[in-house]
């Protein structure tokens, strides 16, 4: 005799952490973004202007050199002309290959997308997620009259009217509908301690279908009929027939 199995008692209050990856991820990002803004600001202050000045110091040199070059067809150079040569000569052999003039997007491209985007934007949010995400972690909590506290207040079990389970098995996020059609949004790639808040409020609406983790539960198979055995059967039916014609 079988016995159905009960689900496992819940213990209250269930709460929230962040995920660790959460705080991981973010601490690559700011890193990131803090060196991609001082990379920029590197470029953008020193590099770029390095370049705009050997690219204008080249060109003066090279067409000294052309000057003196024609001059020389025509008359022979003074001593301040052939060392005026000379130093111009010197300036375009300190490249290897004749420096290029940066691009008049250069500046802007350091400037909005590393310094401002990643320096002064990205990294203050990567940080910030650092402070605010175990925060926001700690305001979600099932309690046992089953109300539901999130970082946007309180919800009684009253108010709450459907859990919407169809991005759960995807993408790690079931919804709350309550009943002024209001959306909460539970997610547990963010926050670690969500799936059991989710599994706990599932089995409440649909007893039976999920397991406190938020793991869904099979439902049970049906066992199809046993293969016919032809041959039994037609000895069967032989069986029957012959006693037929011995009690006739």
């Amino acid at each position: 005799m079988s016995e159905d199995a009960s689900p496992d008692p819940i213990e209250f209050p269930i709460r929230a952490a962040v995920q660790p990856r959460q705080l991981f991820w973010n601490i690559i990002y700011a890193v990131l973004c803090g060196g991609l803004g001082l990379w920029g600001a590197y470029d953008y202050f020193i590099e770029i202007p390095q370049r705009e000045a050997d690219f204008a110091r080249f060109n003066e040199a090279q067409q000294e050199m052309e000057l003196l070059t024609a001059a020389s067809e025509s008359r022979p150079l003074s001593d301040a002309e052939r060392d005026a040569f000379v130093a111009a000569e010197a300036i375009t052999k300190e490249f290897s290959e004749p420096p290029v003039q940066p691009a008049a997007y250069d500046r802007a491209v350091q400037m909005w997308l590393y310094i401002v985007g990643c320096g002064v934007l990205g990294t203050p949010f990567f940080l910030w997620n650092l402070v605010v995400l175990p925060r926001l972690a700690r305001r979600w909590c099932l309690e046992a009259d089953g109300s539901l506290e999130t970082p946007d207040g309180r919800i009684a079990a009253d108010e709450m009217q459907e859990l919407e389970m169809g991005r759960w098995m995807a993408k790690s996020i079931a919804t709350v509908v309550t009943t002024d059609a209001r959306r909460i949004v539970l997610d547990d790639y963010k926050f670690r301690g969500m799936d059991r808040i989710i599994g706990a409020l599932a089995q409440r609406f649909e007893p039976g279908k999920w397991t406190l983790e938020a793991k869904q539960i099979p439902a049970p198979e049906v066992v199809a009929d046993a293969p016919v055995d032809e041959d039994a059967a037609a000895e069967a039916a032989e069986s029957v027939e012959a006693g037929s014609d011995a009690e006739r």
